[in-house]
């Protein structure tokens, strides 16, 4: 069956089904594909830069890089709020586990539990 929201036709399966990560399967794709960082508000901005400390020995060189030169996030074309980017695709808070599995690096120390 299909909605409409807005101007946009779309299936209600959006609505009627549970998304779960499958990190196994994709790797972490979400983290390294897009044209831009992930969606951030103002607060969760301020957050990033308090918890950065804790996590900057497990970002990328080039991340700390570019953290340093342009601060965690910026405003996209559209004037939204995301992380940064390095490399037009990496996030800047990706880091990646043995094997090649990439994840946030501020969730780094859950998987390190798991």
């Amino acid at each position: 069956m299909m909605m409409q929201i807005g101007d946009t036709v779309v299936s209600t399966e959006l609505v009627e089904r549970f998304f779960s990560c499958d990190l196994d399967a994709c790797l972490g794709a979400c983290c390294i594909e897009g044209d831009a960082g992930a969606p951030i508000t103002q607060e969760e901005y301020e957050q990033l830069k308090k918890v950065l400390p804790e996590v900057w020995d497990d970002l990328l060189p080039r991340a700390r890089e570019q953290i340093t030169e342009s601060g965690v996030g910026y405003l996209d074309p559209e004037g939204e709020l995301v992380t940064q980017i390095i490399d037009g695709k990496n996030c800047v808070f990706s880091c990646y586990l043995p094997g090649g599995k990439c994840i946030c690096a501020i969730e780094k120390p859950m998987a390190r539990d798991a």
